[in-house]
């Protein structure tokens, strides 16, 4: 949607700018929020499938050494 801003007066454009930049605030705080979760669960979930990795290297090397002490 595009505006004409050329019948605005001055004060309306101050008072436009004033509600924009406000906006911008509360976007900013929104992405911040969105921002610091996506990070946690990036960080969950790569523990989450260290610790999958380990669980399962684990168990190939109890089974390993399960195998070579039948020797």
């Amino acid at each position: 949607m595009e505006t004409n801003y050329e019948n605005f007066s001055r004060e309306d454009l101050i008072e436009l700018a004033g509600k924009q930049k406000q906006e911008l605030i509360v976007l900013e705080a929104v992405k911040n929020q969105y921002m610091r979760h996506l990070e946690q669960v990036i960080e969950h979930n790569s523990v989450e499938a260290y610790r999958k990795t380990v669980q399962k290297n684990r168990e190939v090397a109890k089974t390993t050494s399960l195998n070579n002490d039948k020797n």
